[in-house]
């Protein structure tokens, strides 16, 4: 099994109307994922998919995906995601969704991370 927390760079400074957390404005933007294996054996092929969606729109913005070769059990991965660009003053939620090899069915619901966003324009 794998679970999977996120957080973005520079980190969420509150929580306004809605569930809407607020980005301090910045130069960059990143992504940072940590997909943990909370099983007892060594899990292979662990694909992570990190997608932006403009807030009213069925539009993804920049689908990112990576593929870990194996986590050992009790033992984490850390990616950034850097490549993320959400113009400031627009509500965006960014989702992200680790799985395991095709034919391996991951029985738990915390593979999955998400956070509806708005970065600050000052």
């Amino acid at each position: 099994d794998v679970a999977l927390i996120g957080t973005t760079i520079p980190e969420p400074v509150s929580e306004g109307a809605g569930g809407v957390f607020a980005i301090p404005a910045s130069d960059t933007f990143a992504v940072e994922l940590t997909v943990s294996n909370t099983g007892n054996v060594v899990v292979e092929r662990v694909s992570v998919v990190i997608s932006m969606q403009r807030a009213a729109s069925s539009e993804q913005i920049a689908p990112l995906g990576i593929v870990i070769p194996a986590i050992a059990p009790d033992a984490s991965e850390t990616l950034t995601f850097e490549d993320l660009d959400p113009e400031p003053g627009v509500v965006y939620t960014v989702t992200a969704v680790a799985t395991l090899e095709e034919g391996v069915v991951d029985e738990t619901d915390d593979n999955s991370w998400s956070l509806t966003f708005k970065r600050n324009t000052e």
